[in-house]
């Protein structure tokens, strides 16, 4: 694993200093009125969301307010597979109840249990929002097409509204190049196994498409990157 270190390099895509080269704020610009107006029309007043891959938490917790602002009552748990950081996410946002931070890896059998209790303890089968921003490449990278295209349709099952911003392969090249420079060759034999390449992003989008959501890009991200509203369609 990539020491905690090299800001510049991580496994699982968990920087330490994320939110420094890449600030909540960058998202929440790409997200226009629009999206959050045409959204809120599909969420109940009490919203159960879902945010995979929170780092130290600071989107999460601009999201919560976001909805809050619409005048929902929502509840968040928001998970990274990083220990280090849930900690420092749940030190710097003691204060906001409606934010749950766990470590967990949405790809575990066993971790996906501990979702479902959450939703259980709100009265929910389902989550009403899952956020997923920048967190497919690490998946797939580690854990190969399978996990990926697995991990896809589960978040599909457990939700009417996903909002996804799927990684390109050109990130995927530059992950391995980081890496590479530190001298470590965690991603070679993996990387090399994957069949899924330059057609990642179009291979998510169908398998969303295809468990019966409608997709709509709804804004970009500061590195040129899809921002993705997926919509159940209703019978």
């Amino acid at each position: 694993m990539i020491e905690k270190s090299e800001p510049g390099a991580a496994q699982y895509g968990n920087f330490i200093n994320y939110y420094q080269f890449n600030p909540a704020s960058n998202r929440m610009t790409a997200l226009s009125d629009e999206f959050w107006t045409n959204l809120s029309k599909r969420l109940p007043e009490n919203v159960c969301c879902l945010d995979v891959g929170c780092n130290s938490g600071e989107l999460s917790f601009a999201l919560c307010e976001r909805l809050k602002s619409l005048g929902k009552n929502c509840v968040f748990l928001c998970l990274d597979i990083d220990s280090v950081l849930i900690q420092r996410s749940i030190e710097n946002f003691s204060f906001e109840p409606a934010l749950t931070f766990k470590t967990l890896d949405i790809t575990n059998v066993e971790d996906q249990k501990e979702i479902t209790n959450f939703l259980g303890k709100w009265g929910k089968l389902n989550f009403d929002l899952i956020f997923c921003f920048s967190t497919t490449l690490w998946i797939h990278i580690n854990y190969g097409d399978d996990v990926l295209l697995n991990t896809i349709k589960y978040l599909c099952g457990m939700t009417n509204n996903l909002v996804i911003e799927p990684q390109a392969w050109k990130s995927y090249r530059q992950a391995v190049r980081r890496v590479r420079k530190l001298a470590k060759n965690i991603f070679d034999d993996k990387f090399s196994q994957l069949k899924i390449r330059s057609d990642v992003v179009d291979v998510i989008g169908k398998i969303i498409s295809e468990a019966g959501f409608e997709l709509h890009e709804v804004g970009v991200s500061e590195w040129k990157r899809q921002i993705l509203v997926c919509e159940k369609r209703y019978p």
